[in-house]
């Protein structure tokens, strides 16, 4: 038996309609669905009152139509797979209110199974099967503008597997470093896990070489800046050969035992990887005096 407090608040959503939905947290959500997921069947009010509800949840796990989340995860993932697979059951075999959600979800899976991924056997096995699920994908008829924009969202996927395919994609970060690699500007090819990437690299300076000062009437003289302040640094412009999920989150490799909960953002992970990579290759290159490892909090 479903709880009548879980029951009532599902229907209490469905008859103030759409904006009741807006207040409903991530929380609340999980909690509503894990009670009812094996309670969706009853009165037609009540099947109506959930097929609201999971197409609501959808929708707000969905990182494709809500406003752009800071970062994605796999919890998000899932509930969004969850509440997609129970609104199916609800539906049978009919995709007129879920392809939307089947489309988004090969675009999501593309994006999991294929960011940072070097163009091998691998990854054409994984677009393919990709490829297999769009391709079973049936747009519903009916609405004209609804079919013609589910269409168009097939296509852009099946463009997506293309290019990736082809090796057309390819992700550009921009960066700065408070010091420099070599005295010279250089444009440098490496491997970073796999990933081909080439990394243009611009020296600038930042003042002068001496510490500021400071005089005041009747006072001694005093710097403002430490001596031997570092005053040139660099920009650095990363292209990688490959997709990236710009807003997946990995573990922090600063993690501390009481940061349980910090993370990176793929785009910073990689960019470290990338940083650390390049101060490698100029220790080796230069033959000089080792200089200090860089640093996370080094990247701008």
């Amino acid at each position: 038996m479903i709880d009548i407090r879980i029951k009532n608040r599902i229907l209490s959503l469905y008859h103030e309609g759409d904006d009741a939905y807006r207040h409903v947290t991530f929380e609340e959500y999980k909690q509503l669905f894990y009670a009812i997921r094996m309670h969706i069947f009853g009165s037609q009010e009540w099947i109506n009152a959930v097929s609201m509800f999971l197409i609501h949840g959808a929708m707000t796990y969905d990182r494709f139509i809500e406003l752009r989340p800071k970062y994605v995860d796999n919890e998000m993932y899932e509930m969004f797979c969850a509440f997609l697979s129970t609104l199916q059951r609800l539906d049978g075999q009919s995709y007129g209110r879920t392809c939307l959600f089947h489309l988004d979800n090969i675009q999501w899976m593309i994006f999991r199974d294929c960011s940072l991924k070097p163009r091998d056997e691998e990854l054409k096995e994984i677009l393919n099967k990709h490829e297999n699920s769009l391709i079973g994908i049936e747009i519903p008829k009916g609405n004209d503008r609804i079919a013609e924009n589910l269409k168009r969202k097939k296509e852009y996927i099946h463009g997506l597997i293309n290019d990736v395919s082809l090796g057309n994609i390819r992700t550009k970060i921009h960066t700065s470093l408070p010091f420099i690699f070599s005295d010279t500007d250089a444009i440098v090819s490496l491997q970073v896990d796999g990933v081909n990437v080439e990394v243009k690299i611009i020296n600038r300076s930042q003042g002068s070489s001496l510490p500021g000062m400071m005089i005041a009437e009747g006072t001694s003289l005093t710097t403002s800046a430490p001596s031997g302040w570092m005053t040139t640094c660099c920009d650095l412009d990363i292209q990688a050969d490959c997709l990236m999920d710009g807003l997946a989150k990995r573990p922090s490799v600063t993690l501390q035992k009481e940061e349980d909960g910090r993370f990176w953002i793929v785009a910073f992970d990689f960019t470290y990887h990338v940083v650390t990579a390049l101060w490698m290759f100029f220790q080796q290159k230069e033959n000089r005096m080792p200089f200090w490892p860089p640093l996370p909090n080094d990247i701008q």
